[in-house]
């Protein structure tokens, strides 16, 4: 259309003049944008995973660093053992443990799909932690600890709890009260 022409060289005006009042260095940033989608998505932030040097799909590395991956099973344990999903979690690691690589081609496959509503990063991360057998050996380990410490913790208050209400029993026979009574015996 004849107006939609109009406007674009308006543009292309506008920024010949824009171009003439910025800074020479950022002209030269303005003349070297990206030209393939992989350098597009390696320019956006997407986390550095995109090799822009090569095809689109290719990634920087293939495995994940140590103390990245430290990280994740480290964060993915405490959520576990926080929730109280300790023993579902464990069972359900050792019985996929000898299927984990099927499990990240599959993550992997399905990466597209479910970067609509998750990160890719994630995605991506998830998928190389699954490859390596060590590494769900490694989580069900962080589990394991984590519910023992949780275990613990929770033991001792209840100890500090059962001790607090002995001392209020105690303090209220002292002064002459009757103690309160419970209706469940139990506990």
């Amino acid at each position: 259309m004849f107006w939609e022409s109009e406007r674009e060289e308006d543009k292309e005006i506008e920024k010949e003049k824009q171009v003439e009042i910025i800074a020479p260095d950022e002209v030269k940033k303005e003349r070297e944008r990206p030209t393939s989608i992989a350098e597009d998505l390696g320019s956006l932030g997407r986390g550095g995973l995109f090799d822009t040097s090569k095809n689109i799909g290719v990634f920087a590395s293939d495995e994940l660093a140590p103390e990245r991956r430290d990280f994740l099973l480290d964060y993915m344990a405490e959520k576990i053992t926080k929730h109280g999903m300790a023993t579902p979690a464990v069972m359900a690691l050792e019985i996929t443990r000898p299927l984990s690589f099927i499990g990240s081609q599959i993550v992997w496959g399905t990466g597209p799909l479910a970067a609509i509503f998750v990160n890719d990063r994630y995605i991506n991360e998830l998928a190389l932690l699954l490859e390596e057998r060590s590494n769900i050996e490694a989580l069900i380990s962080r589990i394991e600890e984590g519910e023992q410490i949780r275990l613990a913790e929770e033991k001792i208050a209840r100890a500090e709890a059962k001790a607090k209400r002995e001392e209020e029993r105690k303090a209220a026979l002292e002064r002459g009260e009757k103690p309160k009574r419970r209706w469940w015996p139990f506990g």
